[in-house]
């Protein structure tokens, strides 16, 4: 796969995002200055890794909440309509996202 038409990733988690890291330093790229990883979870190991990784944050407890919320009005109502659930996110700046 070549990634020298891509300035950014997302990942859908900070372990996936971690494991991109690697791989584009094996082939030679720089972080950020290459590209840019942006991971989902903000783990404590994102501390730890070189460099640093910026991560979404998003509570668990939350998507829990949300669900088991929804989950409830379903059953009491099962022709309840579908809706798209919005829920608060903070964004961990450290080092692995090109300030552009």
């Amino acid at each position: 796969m070549r990634f020298r038409h891509y300035t950014a990733i997302f990942a859908v988690s900070d372990e996936l995002a971690i494991g991109i890291m690697r791989g584009l330093v094996s082939i030679g790229k720089r972080l950020p200055m290459d590209q840019s990883v942006l991971g989902v979870g903000n783990l404590e190991i994102d501390d730890y890794v070189s460099p640093k990784l910026s991560s979404i944050n998003i509570a668990a407890s939350n998507i829990g909440r949300a669900a088991f919320d929804k989950l409830e009005e379903l059953a009491k109502n099962p022709q309840t309509a579908h809706e798209l659930l919005t829920l608060p996110l903070d964004i961990t700046k450290r080092f692995s996202i090109k300030h552009i």
